[in-house]
């Protein structure tokens, strides 16, 4: 019986001028181009990036790294920024008196966010627009009070 390990793949020795040539096909540049660039023939870069070629493994997993490396980053950027897309909301809870439509979105949105309601689509016949409808009929009849008495 054949041992197992013989019919994986034989581990390939990543060497710098192997990252150069992943490097630059992950950045998608033509085989031309990275012959020039590394030294390797056309017809051994075509030959090691076939499926069954040396490095098409190697190369598959040297790319997922990266793409994992980016998301990584991606989501790290995101969750700074929800940091600072929460302080704006909560700032535009201050606008309840002078537009209450404004404080009554970013409400909804900081809930939404929080996880504390499910994400809703408003719509003119939603319960919310009537809300905000009566806020702002209510501050301005305030503000008419006010400038009548005075």
């Amino acid at each position: 019986m054949e041992n197992k390990d013989s019919l994986l793949p034989k581990k390939v020795r990543i060497s710098k001028r192997i990252l150069k040539v992943f490097q630059a096909r992950y950045e998608g540049k033509k085989y031309e181009d990275i012959s020039k660039e590394t030294g390797y023939s056309l017809n051994t870069l075509y030959k090691y990036f076939q499926k069954n070629g040396r490095w098409y493994i190697p190369y598959i997993e040297f790319e997922k790294d990266l793409n994992d490396e980016v998301i990584r980053v991606a989501k790290e950027m995101h969750r700074k920024g929800a940091i600072d897309a929460t302080k704006i909301n909560l700032a535009a809870l201050s606008f309840i008196k002078s537009d209450p439509r404004i404080a009554l979105d970013a409400a909804h949105d900081i809930l939404d966010r929080a996880g504390l309601k499910p994400a809703q689509d408003i719509t003119l016949k939603d319960e919310s627009e009537n809300v905000a409808e009566e806020m702002l009929t209510e501050i301005e009849k305030h503000e008419a009070k006010k400038k009548d008495g005075k």
